[in-house]
């Protein structure tokens, strides 16, 4: 008996849990603040362009790349904090780049010198005038994202 309580339960919650953890991100999206990060979609016309396009972009000024995924949890986590930051630091460009979308991209392409290949979501490359100054892997508090681009670029 207790098993078929217990079997009962879990069939409910996983039938209701989803769509309740829907409703609060829908919310949560519904409540947000537009924010001033560019997805690298909306500035290449082709796929074959993500690599110069984003090296152009880099090039000059702060620039803190965002590689995210939709699937990944602390990149969900993330999607705040970075919406946040984008809107208070007005000399600083916030790019976001959908590794899903951009697979060619996430494998491997130069930048500033470098070869970067994305092995997790989320990481963040922090470029000043072309050369990567940083790079934060995975998810964190605000204030440590904060005080990571303030010594990163000179805030």
């Amino acid at each position: 008996m207790l098993s078929k309580i217990i079997s009962c339960l879990l069939t409910v919650s996983a039938i209701m849990l989803p769509g309740c953890w829907q409703e609060k991100q829908e919310t949560i999206q519904e409540n947000r603040k537009p924010s001033k990060s560019i997805h690298l979609q909306d500035m290449v016309k082709n796929k074959q362009d993500a690599p110069k396009v984003l090296r152009k972009h880099v090039a000059q000024g702060n620039v803190v790349v965002d590689f995210y995924a939709k699937w990944c949890p602390p990149c969900k986590m993330m999607l705040p904090i970075i919406d946040e930051l984008s809107n208070t630091y007005e000399n600083i460009s916030f790019v976001k780049v959908d590794i899903d979308q951009f697979t060619d991209l996430a494998n491997g392409f130069d930048v500033a010198g470098k070869h970067i290949a994305i092995q997790g979501v989320p990481v963040f490359y922090l470029f000043k005038d072309g050369a990567i100054v940083d790079q934060i892997d995975g998810g964190m508090h605000k204030e440590a994202f904060e005080q990571i681009m303030n010594a990163s670029f000179g805030q």
